[in-house]
């Protein structure tokens, strides 16, 4: 059905038209709730790691990719609630329903902005997919909401490390106790990136530093600075080979234009998280992220571009899984 067919439907359909008035204050109450109770924790308890659970919810409901656990977290996280899916996600599955190109999964190349989430997804559901077959240890770095290692199947279970701040922490625990959620083999580590070397709050948890990891480290390079982000790669590379790291990056050059400046005021002014980095390009995307991610001692394994770069238009960023080189 095309979008005209739509609206004229819409038009003619007093029953629609008066749900959807009825329905138009409900959705607004939802939408304040979640921003008073975002900016309430605002300082403490990150509130970016809402948006990519937002997006896996709107996956979920869409029936793009299945995700039963993270509806189960937002019906307990302080900003969520039970109503959240239902009240405030239901127009958003409506409006992707009607324009396909929004948020889109799995995600198309080239990908867009809007597509990042899904392309995060993606690259680092395979490359999980890969190592717990292997049986490899998986740490993931500024964990957030992420649900990827709570009630898996008994043959997939393997050690699983959640590395983030205690306010954040805390605030995942109870909602994650109070859904019920099976944290078996799961093992919390507390430990703020831009003050301890993450490998260092390991130590003790019961990691193996002898074993192959996956660290997933997503969403988090845009909120840090040059040094703690090269720390975290470098340290990626003292570990056996065959261990990768997946994480993602916008360019510096993209986050200067009027697109990028736009996005990182709203992320800002909303969260009080500002953008701090981007990769700096030298030319093309491709030969300056091999070359950064060489300088650090990994390999670009693979690399999913965001954006269509030209002479004039920078890349907006990529997700990336980097390996440790054998030898």
């Amino acid at each position: 059905m095309s979008l005209f067919r739509i609206f004229i439907l819409v038009l003619l359909s007093p029953l629609l038209v008066t749900a959807t008035v009825l329905y138009v204050p409900v959705l607004l109450v939802g939408v304040v709730i979640y921003m008073l109770r975002v900016l309430g924790t605002r300082g403490r308890v990150s509130g970016t790691a809402y948006e990519p659970l937002q997006v896996r919810l709107i996956y979920h409901l869409r029936g793009t990719r299945p995700d039963p656990v993270a509806l189960e977290l937002t019906r307990h996280l302080p900003a969520t609630s039970w109503g959240f899916a239902p009240v405030v996600m239901t127009p958003f599955v409506w409006i992707c329903k009607l324009f396909p190109g929004l948020l889109r999964y799995p995600p198309p190349k080239p990908a867009t902005f809007t597509d990042m989430m899904g392309v995060r997804c993606k690259l680092i559901d395979d490359a999980l997919e890969e190592h717990v077959a292997n049986g490899d240890q998986v740490v993931l770095l500024g964990a957030g909401w992420d649900v990827r290692g709570y009630d898996r199947p008994a043959d997939q279970a393997v050690p699983w490390f959640e590395v983030d701040t205690a306010a954040t922490q805390a605030v995942k625990r109870a909602a994650v106790d109070a859904a019920g959620l099976d944290t078996s083999g799961i093992t919390y580590v507390t430990c703020n990136l831009t003050e301890q070397a993450w490998l260092e709050a390991l130590h003790g948890q019961g990691y193996d530093r002898t074993r192959r990891t996956f660290v997933i480290w997503e969403g988090v390079s845009m909120y840090l600075n040059d040094d703690a982000i090269a720390a975290t790669l470098r340290a990626v590379v003292t570990l056996p080979a065959g261990s990768r790291v997946a994480f993602d990056l916008l360019t510096r050059q993209w986050l200067n234009t009027k697109a990028g400046l736009a996005a990182g005021r709203s992320v800002s002014g909303f969260y009080g998280e500002p953008w701090t980095w981007g990769l700096e390009l030298d030319g093309r995307l491709k030969p300056t992220l091999d070359a950064y991610v060489e300088a650090q001692g990994l390999t670009v394994d693979r690399a999913w571009p965001l954006g269509i770069e030209s002479d004039n238009v920078p890349a907006i960023g990529a997700v990336v899984l980097a390996a440790v080189p054998k030898g």
